[in-house]
């Protein structure tokens, strides 16, 4: 709940609507065994976290799939991950990363990770949802995945760039 943050009634976005059927679309496909990877990228403050908050909202509302939120700095505790994915019975486990959600705006400081760190868990949360056909939504800005794809240390950079365009090609149209 954004207290004081929302002046007026909520207006669903177009954004929104896309992101719910293409997650609605990574469900059923998830259904058959298939894990699918949703990156939702753009530029900071055009809505991406409040469109991932409300669809996913309404993707836990209609039932049928389970979400662990991660942190994108956090080590991945794979034991625990593999554990929500096994336990989500019939439901579609939905593995949600946006290292700027809503709460970063109340605050003023952004804890960066280390890259390298950084990049492990992207690549890791998202090999875990493809291999246990999972749904894996990733919510990063422009400077996010330009920090991500081009990192300032180059031969460090070049590696982990690798690393990540082999589970998510940030080039790609979808």
């Amino acid at each position: 709940v954004l207290e004081g943050a929302v002046r007026g009634p909520y207006v669903e976005t177009k954004l929104e609507e896309e992101l719910l059927k293409r997650l609605e679309a990574a469900v059923e496909e998830a259904h058959r065994g298939v894990g699918r990877v949703i990156l939702l990228r753009g530029a900071k403050g055009v809505g991406k976290s409040t469109a991932a908050a409300a669809a996913l909202y309404k993707l836990l509302k209609r039932g049928g799939v389970a979400v662990a939120e991660f942190d994108l700095g956090a080590v991945v505790d794979e034991t625990r991950t593999r554990q929500f994915l096994s336990e989500a019975m019939r439901r579609v486990p939905v593995l949600y990363l946006d290292p700027s959600r809503l709460e970063f705006y109340s605050s003023h400081a952004l804890a960066r990770p280390p890259i390298a760190q950084a990049v492990r868990n992207l690549v890791k949360l998202v090999e875990l949802a493809k291999r246990h056909g999972a749904v894996a939504l990733v919510v990063l800005s422009e400077d996010q995945i330009e920090t991500i794809a081009r990192p300032k240390e180059q031969k460090e950079g070049e590696e982990e760039r690798e690393k990540v365009e082999k589970v998510l090609p940030f080039d790609a149209d979808e």
